[in-house]
């Protein structure tokens, strides 16, 4: 943990750069200005800022709350850590007095810590199911389900009287994460070093919240929630029709490890009576065999998929689909994979991707997140008309 100060914002696990608008705290007990020079952030670090929450969102949305509670206190203690650093700068930079500096600390360990129990035990999604019951008259009962779920990235502007508990790391920000939200701070120019301080105490904590994950569950956390995946109709967590289906990494199956996705699928899924059709089958092995080529490091794009389906697949059952890389020649990644209701194999496939360059695939990104410019002028003047509706 550093308490040395740069100035400079926190974009991720990177940092931003100097130029533009710069700015200095001020001691308000001398009016003395206060040393270094902090540097506003330039237009596109914050464009960079608001999609790396809208890339973490998926992931943060998806960890258990076991996962999220442990980040949450392992925050609360680097605070604590640091308090003589955060308390000496906040005086400073606000003229609080010390007691008062170490109160507001003891607030915000408090709220992260608060939020770490209710999350640990889960409660607080609210999870109601009402079965369905086809034998109701006058007319059948459908099935209803809901649960509080994480909207997405949330924007936090930090108070300039409480450099501490309505600040970068306050309670704001630790509901947002509790509930599985990224944030976005702006910090105060009253305290921007107190905020920097604390900036790099958060960003310490994701990293080694991070780190734990990956080795608890052989997860590369993002590696099947990025950005790239966001729309998916089977794990993009932005899709409404996505069941949605969660994905992890086994690295123990042969050479290249192969990926285990655990899917339920329900009405919007049904094609024969009760079970599930073919068609989306066949898109969830398209889904899970192309994460499963990627492991071969030089990911592409389908090239073949063929599906025999083996027994009826059931709605309203957690089914698991594996997928594994069957062998390499030259471009040409073999895929195979498998999904199965218990101890029963629904169906299975095998599939043929073509590995591509690597820029090719930042370009497609890159292309997605911009308004192409064949697009017609009337229809990107509609669909204008309507974002601004929303």
């Amino acid at each position: 943990m550093s308490t040395s100060l740069t100035g400079l914002s926190f974009l991720g696990f990177s940092r931003g750069r100097k130029g533009g608008v710069t700015f200095a705290a001020v001691n308000p007990a001398t009016g003395a200005a206060l040393e270094p020079a902090f540097h506003t952030a330039h237009a596109d670090e914050v464009e960079a800022a608001a999609k790396l929450a809208a890339t973490a969102a998926p992931v943060l949305a998806a960890l258990p709350g076991k996962a999220k509670a442990a980040f949450l206190r392992d925050l609360a203690s680097r605070i604590e850590a640091a308090l003589p650093a955060l308390v000496a700068r906040a005086q400073l930079e606000t003229g609080l007095p010390e007691a008062r500096c170490q109160g507001e600390t003891g607030r915000t360990v408090g709220q992260l810590r608060l939020f770490a129990d209710l999350v640990d035990k889960g409660e607080w999604v609210d999870a109601r199911i009402e079965t369905a019951n086809p034998d109701r008259k006058p007319v059948p009962k459908p099935d209803h389900r809901s649960m509080c779920r994480a909207l997405g990235p949330v924007a936090v502007f930090c108070a300039s009287n409480f450099p501490f508990a309505y600040s970068v790391a306050g309670g704001d920000t630790a509901s947002a994460l509790a509930a599985g939200c990224p944030v976005v701070v702006v910090a105060h120019p009253a305290h921007p070093g107190t905020a920097e301080i604390m900036g790099g105490l958060v960003v310490d904590a994701v990293r080694a919240a991070t780190e734990a994950v990956a080795r608890a569950t052989g997860r590369d956390v993002g590696a099947f929630n990025s950005n790239f995946m966001d729309r998916s109709p089977f794990m993009g967590l932005m899709n409404p029709l996505a069941p949605p289906m969660e994905a992890r990494l086994d690295r123990d199956h042969g050479e290249h490890g192969a990926v285990i996705g655990t899917v339920t699928f329900r009405e919007p899924h049904e094609g024969p009576p009760g079970h599930v059709h073919g068609g989306f089958l066949a898109a969830v092995f398209d889904e899970v065999l192309g994460q499963a080529q990627s492991l071969s490091g030089r990911p592409g794009m389908t090239g073949k998929l063929s599906i025999s389906y083996r027994s009826p697949t059931p709605l309203f059952r957690e089914l698991t689909v594996r997928g594994w890389i069957d062998r390499i020649d030259g471009r040409k990644i073999f895929t195979r994979g498998t999904l199965h209701d218990g101890d029963t194999l629904c169906c299975e496939s095998e599939g043929l991707f073509i590995s591509m360059p690597t820029n090719l695939l930042h370009l497609l990104r890159k292309g997605r997140d911009t308004v192409d410019s064949t697009v017609p002028p009337e229809f990107r003047s509609r669909m204008a008309g309507e974002n601004s509706q929303q």
